[in-house]
């Protein structure tokens, strides 16, 4: 799917250079037949009908009607969009120029991009085409600080990260509840903090401390992963790394599938919060009888 949607930037990027070259010709020239199979190219109004399946919709000049199954981006460039309650778009919707209608059912996996007015066609598809790309660039770029992020974390601090490994392991639920409860008292701090213009920059400072705190707790998320996968990995120092780095490897992969990947990481940041949180105070992740003997 990252593939397929390098090739769209790029497909946007050549049609707007050939435009852009077009542009002294008459209007029939650029209004030319459109490519019609796997990808729908159009100059014209266009819909996909209900039960239709396609992979990349762009639609210049003109409306775009979606009531079938798009699985990649649906691009409108000084149009409309309409999303019928059949609709069910698996990537992106694009809309530049223009206006978007979703009815009630209409699905988008990754969410919406509008921007509205009236853009010059050349200009509109060379945003487009950008925006499609740096879309791609941003996913990898995600996927890949995924995986190095997480390694990078278990190569320099393998004792802590086997720490909030353990705790995960041991508690889980409680793991997650004290993320749950510390992300929303960084919340409400923030916001109280924001209120004053002395506060805003002390705001900003905790919200960047909490994700970076949220990113090096995702290393014990990871290992823990990793300890579930039965893998064949020898005991040593090197355990800890070469476990993080399969779990992280699979919650990238997860990253990747629609909606499942965003719960993931959420839940993954959430519980790396929470294991931070009770590494640091250890005796709170034991149960009572273990503090007792100590």
């Amino acid at each position: 799917m990252n593939k397929s949607r390098l090739m769209l930037g790029l497909k946007i990027l050549a049609l707007s250079a050939a435009l852009w070259t077009a542009a002294g010709m008459p209007a029939a020239s650029a209004l030319a037949a459109p490519a019609i199979g796997g990808n729908i190219v159009n100059f014209a109004d266009t819909a996909v009908p209900a039960g239709t399946t396609v992979e990349n919709v762009i639609v210049v000049g003109g409306n775009a009607t979606i009531a079938g199954t798009v699985t990649d981006e649906v691009v409108v460039l000084n149009g409309n969009a309409t999303l019928t309650s059949t609709a069910h778009v698996r990537d992106r919707v694009i809309v530049l120029g223009g206006k978007l209608n979703a009815e009630d059912g209409a699905y988008v996996g990754k969410g919406v991009f509008r921007i509205g007015g009236d853009f010059a066609l050349a200009a509109t598809l060379l945003s487009a085409g950008f925006l499609v790309m740096l879309l791609w660039f941003v996913g990898i770029a995600a996927t890949a600080g995924l995986v190095v992020i997480p390694a990078a974390v278990a190569w320099g601090f393998r004792t802590k990260v086997e720490a909030m490994a353990e705790v995960i392991r041991e508690h889980a639920g409680r793991t997650v509840l004290v993320g749950l409860l510390g992300g929303l008292a960084v919340a409400i701090t923030a916001l109280i903090l924001a209120f004053t213009i002395v506060g805003i920059p002390l705001a900003v400072l905790l919200i960047l401390a909490a994700g970076l705190t949220s990113l090096y707790g995702l290393s014990g998320v990871c290992c823990q992963l990793g300890r579930s996968m039965p893998l064949n990995i020898a005991p040593g120092r090197r355990e800890v790394l070469y476990r993080t780095l399969c779990g992280a490897v699979l919650l990238a992969l997860v990253f990747n599938v629609p909606l499942a990947g965003l719960i993931a990481i959420k839940l993954g940041l959430i519980t790396g919060f929470g294991a931070v949180i009770l590494s640091a105070f250890a005796k709170w992740a034991k149960p009572p009888h273990d503090a007792g003997r100590q």
